[in-house]
């Protein structure tokens, strides 16, 4: 019976899977293996030495210590895609608002009294835009959110190049025909007439929104980011909406600099802020949750690698070690010197972390003095055993 920490907003379909899956749940537990969790920040939390595994139900998990976890052998699992629609769908909002002042329309009709004919008349003009069809679009990071804006930009009429020096398999087959792939960022953002990112927030990102960058534009274009504060220069940004050499500014993650700046929209972060997305995001990561805790199979973790094996013995060994040479010679030999059977095994690794499933032929009592034989191994930093359900 594993004991989970849950937060106040976790939605109620990621606890019905905890249910289902009979495990004990609850907002004040002082002795838990897993949290599952969404916006609280629990970087200043003791890590406990039978946390195995934390869930965020959301994207980029900045309120997890994931250096700290990767010490420790601690999972932690987000939902990367999950606020895939969301997102773009706030982006195709975006493209709209960024050329056509509907904020400021709507706006004159809440505050005017005239509201006749003569008076729309006379003011309509004020809030002409541009129609996004035959525009070009630009869109930097092709995962599932960039991938989904460069499909239905498509289907909006608009002209699309993407760049992504990155892109992974899965996400080059989500691409549509019609998309033109750019091999240097500078150049494809100096034919489009809007430019919108979809990126992570890294070293490599990070502050990628500069005067350069912005000069690289094209005179008048517009900009969305719905990405992260953390990718643009609000004071680069700014200077660049004052000289007009950018049009207008669209942002989920506001900054004072742009408070009341002409062209600038800033969101108070609701991308994600549906009910779908909340379902799909709490639910998934309950299920993921579940799943390494039951078979220590590991899928959307953002510190460890995905592996994943089919039950082929009648006990599992799950290791976590740090990704040096001979660690898999070393545990097979440990393996062997019990006299025990490996049915099937698999290695995976993600930076300096190496993860390793074991299936064996011994029943989970005889495996005692294995478990405890592994965690003496300089380098391995956790070691479960895992029984199949129902053994």
């Amino acid at each position: 019976m594993y004991r989970i920490l849950t937060t106040h907003n976790i939605d109620r379909r990621g606890l019905e899977v905890l249910e289902r899956e009979g495990f004990e749940y609850s907002v004040d537990m002082t002795d838990y293996q897993a949290m599952l969790l969404k916006g609280r920040d629990i970087k200043d939390m003791p890590l406990g030495e039978e946390l195995l595994a934390i869930a965020r139900a959301g994207a980029h998990p900045t309120n997890v210590p994931v250096s700290e976890c990767n010490e420790a052998g601690i999972v932690v699992f987000y939902m990367p895609g999950a606020n895939a629609n969301a997102v773009k769908e706030l982006t195709l909002a975006s493209l709209i608002l960024s050329g056509r002042d509907l904020i400021g329309a709507a706006a004159w009709t809440d505050e005017t009294k005239d509201l006749s004919d003569a008076a729309t008349e006379r003011v309509k003009s004020e809030y002409s835009g541009k129609e996004i069809a035959g525009l070009t679009l630009g869109v930097i990071g092709l995962g599932s959110i960039g991938s989904m804006v460069a499909d239905s930009a498509i289907s909006l009429g608009m002209n699309v190049i993407g760049y992504d020096p990155y892109i992974d398999v899965a996400s080059a087959w989500r691409l549509p025909n019609g998309v033109g792939r750019a091999t240097d960022m500078q150049e494809m953002i100096s034919k489009c007439d809007i430019v919108t990112v979809h990126l992570p927030d890294n070293d490599e990102t990070r502050g990628m929104i500069n005067a350069s960058f912005l000069a690289a534009m094209k005179d008048g274009a517009r900009l969305i980011n719905h990405s992260t504060g953390n990718i643009a220069d609000a004071a680069a940004v700014r200077e660049a909406l004052e000289s007009g050499r950018l049009a207008s500014y669209v942002t989920d993650f506001p900054s004072p600099l742009l408070r009341g700046v002409r062209g600038a929209i800033q969101f108070p972060h609701i991308g994600s802020e549906t009910p779908e997305t909340e379902e799909k995001c709490s639910e998934i990561a309950a299920e993921s949750l579940a799943d390494y805790l039951k078979t220590g199979n590991i899928r959307n973790s953002i510190n460890f690698p995905d592996c994943y094996m089919p039950w082929r013995g009648m006990t599992r060994i799950a290791i976590v070690n740090f990704n040096i040479p001979s660690m898999i010679s070393m545990m097979t030999t440990i393996v062997a010197r019990e006299g025990i059977n490996i049915e099937h095994m698999i290695n995976r690794s993600k930076g300096n972390i190496a993860y390793t499933l074991i299936d064996v032929d011994a029943p989970a009592y005889k495996c005692s003095r294995l478990v405890d034989d592994l965690r003496q191994v300089g380098g391995i930093v956790r070691v479960r055993m895992v029984r199949e359900e129902g053994k």
